[in-house]
This record gives C-alpha cells, sequence and structure tokens, in this order.
C-alpha cells in the first residue's frame, strides 16, 4: 500500500500546520499456527533489504551519503 497524507490528515486529525512525511503500523505477530499460508511464506522467507545508498541522498537526488560507504 502506499502513503495518502491526505488521507492520514482526515483520519488522524493531524493539525494544518504539521507536514505529515511517514507512518508506520505497530503492533503484535500472530502465533504461526495463525497464519494463513501465504502470510507464513511472507514471514519466514529471507529478508531483502535495499541498500541505504538507494535511499538516501547527498546534496542531490542520486549522490549517496559517504556514511553509508564501506570505510
Amino acid at each position: 500500500g502506499g502513503y495518502d497524507a491526505d488521507k492520514a490528515r482526515e483520519l488522524f486529525n493531524v493539525p494544518e500546520q504539521f507536514t505529515t512525511m511517514a507512518m508506520i503500523a505497530i503492533g503484535y505477530q500472530l502465533a504461526r499456527e495463525e497464519l494463513s499460508d501465504e502470510q507464513k511464506e511472507r514471514e519466514l522467507s529471507k529478508r531483502q533489504r535495499t541498500d541505504p545508498d538507494e535511499l538516501f541522498f547527498d546534496g542531490e537526488w542520486g549522490e549517496s551519503l559517504d556514511i553509508f560507504s564501506a570505510s
């Protein structure tokens, strides 16, 4: 799913002087026996993380931050 700033503002009654930029879901994981087969596959598969150099930039788009480079 995507992030809809206007919907978040309305749903959570966020005052206009604030800018919503991100949302996260917090909760408890179901017991394994309660997960569907699809959920088990997703939960138990190896995680694939995006390299921070693809997400965070320095000065302009595409210029990676030195803090993520291997020393």
